[in-house]
């Protein structure tokens, strides 16, 4: 079948103009590949390679517009391209292209994912380790590189976590919010011996009478004298307070 016109388009692709009035759409690798160029002539063998290649550069180029819209892990791209019901061959021979064109990069993909999250989030080192482990990466590849964060850096950023936590917190005692904070911390991925060693040094805001005066004012409407003070203490100890701050009261 005769090629009447060769329009070429945006993004290497090219608009063929068939004699028979049909139009097909393709891509400038295989225009190359298939020589038809030159030939401005379609067999039906050229035209089932045409189709062939066209899937393949198709989603070798969706994969680049993937990629292209933050690092991916190899991991990712290979998901990607699974939703696409892509053929295992293709899938790894984009795959390597992708590698080789330095699209896919997991050494490149760690290092970005580890300086974006400890300085962009909240997540400490092992939670940073635990999502790329879960992308495939090698674990001597995070190792290294999550290694090159200093500790001082972060305790640094533990110290700023919890100071803000903790003056954020009004209706807790200083007791309950280090124990919210131990549980939350280590749930973002902070070892507990660097968890305690800020926690040791939080003072916090006692806010115990403040908290003596909004019972007091509740419960002595419906209680007195002795009665009234240990409902007090009660209440006090529900939210957390221990008994030397409840006791401290009575002095």
């Amino acid at each position: 079948m005769k090629i009447d016109k060769i329009i070429k388009l945006n993004n290497g692709k090219y608009k063929l103009l068939l004699e028979n009035k049909d139009v097909l759409y393709t891509y400038d690798n295989v225009i190359l590949n298939s020589n038809i160029l030159y030939t401005k002539e379609l067999d039906e063998n050229t035209l089932d390679i045409i189709n062939k290649e066209n899937d393949y550069y198709s989603l070798y180029n969706k994969a680049i517009k993937y990629i292209s819209k933050r690092l991916r892990s190899e991991y990712e791209v290979s998901m990607y391209l699974d939703k696409n019901n892509i053929k295992k061959e293709d899938k790894i021979k984009i795959i390597n292209r992708l590698k080789e064109n330095g699209y896919i990069n997991d050494i490149n993909f760690t290092k970005s994912y580890i300086y974006d999250r400890f300085n962009l989030s909240s997540d400490g080192p092992n939670k940073i380790k635990e999502y790329l482990l879960s992308h495939m990466i090698d674990e001597s590849i995070i190792d290294e590189n999550i290694n090159n964060i200093k500790e001082e850096d972060i305790l640094k950023k533990l110290e700023k976590i919890i100071l803000k936590k903790v003056k954020l917190d009004h209706k807790h005692s200083i007791s309950v919010i280090k124990n919210k904070l131990r549980f939350e911390l280590k749930t973002l991925g902070y070892d507990i011996y660097m968890i305690e060693d800020i926690l040791k040094n939080i003072k916090g805001n006692n806010n115990i009478e403040k908290e003596y005066n909004l019972i007091y004012n509740k419960l002595s409407k419906k209680y007195e004298g002795e009665i009234l003070l240990r409902k007090i203490k009660e209440k006090l100890y529900q939210k957390g307070y221990s008994y030397d701050e409840i006791n401290s009261l009575d002095k």
